[in-house]
């Protein structure tokens, strides 16, 4: 209990009262300092207190004492896939005078990924031993893992111990370029190619089983890679890839997705993304046109006004005149009007109008991966076929 102190100050001098008035004050807050510190640092647990040595075991006031010794305390399991689990036991010897009591709570660890578990809930006689088994899970990707859990004494030296899992965690297969594979420029004389790795540095082996591409100008092939190359990956397992792409692929840009089959049943497919562009004869221009992947960028506005724009196309190295045979769409989403216009002022090119409408009608998203893809084939001889996107979202009026 604090007892409160009444000072009683003789009449003094203005100066001699101040020093008498600092003084008081300086022993109150020594005293509320004192006070303080006679009891232990405490922490909430929901609706109750509990003091932090309550948390452990008692310790006893008098002695003999335990001594708890564990060491190593820390284990590094290397490297690990996503979703796997691993277990490693710790021990802890006791070296003292008196039976050495263990608890480890479920709020002691930093994570619910990791639980620690005693072989034995008894008291460990000196000269004895416990096991202490951490086990893990690892859910969630994270290059660098590290977790712990803390076991409670009644070693007044030794209250707590705490043991740590450390490790890499790595996707069962990598592949290299992570997911887009940019062949750049393509030929139009001979086959381009972009190449690349599918690995693994937990898996002792798998295979590739097949691979799939919608754009049959595009064909996948794979060998196992050399000692050399998993040595320089840190892979256990791999093959290298080579994706090729015909000269006959359609002018413009290539953008598909190839995807590998393997015989991991915990990665059973990859995808990556496949892109180039094939220059030729002819060039497109307009507004919200990109050339450099041949995509139209219409943007958003109603279904029921629909859009429609304009692009200039300009062909060489042709003397009849440019005929749009066919245009092949995905969703059948837009409508196109293709027109000559007549020679430029230099005449080296004949210049063409094509219009490009979505009509009235209901929403539709066309955007991204859903975008509208149209081949046009054409009668020139090396403009056979061209590949544009469309992207747009036609959406629902305001109400």
């Amino acid at each position: 209990m604090v007892k409160f102190i009444r000072i009683f100050l003789e009449p003094v001098s203005m100066k001699a009262s101040s020093v008498v008035l600092s003084a008081a004050f300086a022993f109150v807050v020594l005293v509320g300092v004192v006070w303080v510190g006679r009891y232990p640092k405490v922490q909430t647990a929901g609706a109750r207190v509990v003091a932090e040595e309550d948390l452990g075991p008692p310790i006893s006031k008098t002695g003999p004492y335990p001594k708890a010794v564990a060491d190593p305390t820390e284990f590094d399991f290397g490297l690990m896939a996503l979703s796997n689990e691993g277990e490693h036991t710790f021990t802890i010897r006791n070296e003292g005078d008196a039976d050495l009591v263990l608890v480890a709570r479920p709020e002691d660890r930093t994570c619910q990924c990791t639980a620690a578990n005693l072989s034995t809930p008894d008291p460990v006689p000196p000269g004895k031993s416990v096991d202490v088994t951490l086990h893990w899970h690892i859910r969630s990707p994270q290059p660098q893992f590290r977790h712990s859990a803390v076991i409670r004494t009644n070693d007044p030296k030794n209250k707590t111990i705490r043991f740590e899992i450390t490790g890499k965690v790595e996707s069962a297969l990598v592949l290299r370029p992570e997911s887009q594979w940019d062949a750049g420029v393509l030929s139009t004389d001979e086959p381009s190619s972009v190449s690349g790795t599918l690995h693994s540095g937990i898996v002792e082996e798998f295979a590739i089983e097949k691979y799939e591409c919608a754009n049959p100008a595009v064909s996948v092939t794979w060998e196992p890679l050399s000692d050399q190359q998993k040595d320089e990956l840190k892979a256990k397992s791999g093959y290298q890839v080579k994706v090729a792409i015909s000269p006959d692929v359609a002018v413009g840009s290539l953008n598909e997705k190839v995807k590998l089959f393997t015989s991991l049943a915990d990665s059973k497919e990859v995808d990556l993304r496949l892109t180039g562009t094939r220059p030729g004869p002819v060039e497109f221009f307009g507004p919200n046109f990109f050339a450099d992947n041949n995509i139209l960028l219409m943007g958003e506005f109603p279904a029921r006004d629909g859009k429609e724009t304009t692009l200039n196309v300009f062909f060489r190295n042709f003397g009849d005149e440019v005929k749009l045979l066919k245009a092949e769409q995905k969703f059948n989403s837009v409508e196109l009007d293709f027109k000559p216009v007549g020679k430029t002022g230099t005449g080296t090119a004949q210049r063409y109008l094509l219009k490009i409408k979505v009509p009235p009608g209901s929403p539709q998203d066309r955007q991204r991966k859903n975008s509208e893809k149209i081949d046009l084939h054409f009668n020139h001889p090396a403009v056979e076929k061209v590949r544009l996107i469309v992207d747009f979202l036609a959406t629902e009026p305001a109400k």
